[in-house]
């Protein structure tokens, strides 16, 4: 879905066809989180947990962590 930023005033307002509010069970009042994350901006009725969102770099980092550390027993499982 593409939505168009307007101005209203001081306002930017982002505007949900009808259709979305009610297939989502949404109405006027409602509070939703706007998150931001290297080049995406996401919106939800529940807060994000920016804890659990990484990178792809930052999860490559700890995969080759792990498997430094692991590796080893990791193929032995894999083995069995």
């Amino acid at each position: 879905m593409i939505q168009i930023i307007k101005k209203i005033g001081k306002l930017s307002i982002i505007t949900l066809p009808k259709e979305f509010v009610k297939k989502h069970n949404l109405k006027a009042g409602d509070k939703l989180y706007v998150d931001k994350f290297e080049d995406r901006i996401t919106i939800s009725t529940k807060p994000n947990n920016t804890n659990e969102i990484v990178s792809d770099a930052e999860f490559s980092a700890a995969l080759e962590e792990v498997e430094k550390r692991y590796g080893r027993a990791l193929q032995k499982l894999a083995d069995l």
